[in-house]
């Protein structure tokens, strides 16, 4: 199974979790880096218009996806150097990646009085089908190639605001469907915005809303959307054991009527996790240990966009 947005669960809610767990890396100069073991076990329902292993072949634009299981492994890390002198970090990795972005550049700095400023420059791939709503037949699959901008400012002013504003440009080698249909184009370009704000509560643990917009402008208007996202994390410290657990809507609206199914596409989604680390198991200094459950759900006007995935998994991280 090549479910598109498992890869996407795990990178946003699995391994953050590993810098709970992780010390703390500014207080030194010099390299850095860390990587993360782990693996575990999905079961959902994709949609049609991602590329799996099951669905290379569809009979009807009504038919739903059938529910799949594996498990999965996945290996990450992070590399840099922390100038403590100029308040500079800069890493290369893939923990610090969105559901788009595969590897990132990033570069932190101080600004004092002002807060921490991060840029961030990623690459991205992944397949995508020539033209999705091929039936009867098997579809053929191609690239998406992403490349994205983002900016954040951290702890605003002292508080704990955060800012970030992130620019995405995609190109699809082969967009068949969009020659069919110029309605259905795929390159673009997307903007997100989002503010947070983590309000202490007590000396262990943290409640952090969150409102975040996207807007995606693709060449096809059908592609087109504008999405709104509310989340609510909270965070709780008890010695080497940290736990996080986050809720989160989002409300996805697109442009213009589809060509295909003659309906304007809307979609809510939904996701809710819990996160568990624990520091320096067994007295080893610098290893953590991750655990993580998480269930992400996608409803759509039109049911061959519905998906949604389970997973559970476990992994083992080291820093230095």
């Amino acid at each position: 199974m090549r479910m598109n947005h498992v890869w996407y669960v795990l990178l946003l809610t699995f391994f953050p979790a590993l810098a709970l767990a992780q010390p703390d890396e500014q207080e030194k100069g010099g390299f850095f880096g860390s990587i993360a073991i782990g693996g575990g076990w999905t079961s959902g329902k994709p949609s049609q218009l991602d590329v799996t292993d099951d669905n290379k072949r569809i009979n009807s634009l009504d038919e739903r996806a059938t529910r799949e299981s594996e498990g999965i492994v996945l290996i990450m890390g992070e590399l840099g150097y922390n100038i403590v002198s100029t308040g500079t970090k800069i890493s290369l990795g893939n923990q610090k990646c969105t559901e788009i972005s595969a590897v990132s550049l990033t570069v932190d700095q101080a600004l004092e009085h002002i807060g921490t400023f991060q840029a961030s420059f990623g690459f991205g791939e992944k397949e995508v089908w020539k033209d999705p709503f091929l039936v009867g037949v098997e579809r053929e699959e191609t690239d998406e190639t992403a490349y994205t901008v983002g900016l954040q400012l951290q702890e605003i002013a002292g508080s704990g605001a955060t800012a970030s504003l992130t620019g995405t440009r995609y190109k699809v080698d082969d967009d068949l469907i969009g020659s069919q249909y110029q309605e259905l184009k795929r390159d673009g370009t997307m903007v997100t915005t989002a503010l947070s704000y983590a309000f202490p509560l007590g000396e262990n643990q943290m409640i952090i809303p969150c409102l975040g917009v996207k807007i995606d402008n693709r060449d096809g208007d059908s592609n087109s959307s504008k999405e709104a996202q509310i989340s609510l994390a909270h965070t709780l410290e008890m010695g080497s054991w940290n736990f996080a657990t986050s809720l989160s809507f989002s409300q996805k609206e697109f442009d213009k009527m589809h060509p295909v199914f003659h309906e304007t596409r809307e979609e809510k989604g939904y996701a809710v996790s819990e996160l568990i680390s624990f520091a320096e198991p067994f007295g080893w200094s610098g290893f953590s240990i991750n655990c993580v459950i998480t269930y992400d759900r996608r409803d759509a006007n039109i049911h061959f966009y519905d998906s949604d995935a389970l997973l559970v998994g476990a992994g083992i991280g080291y820093s230095f």
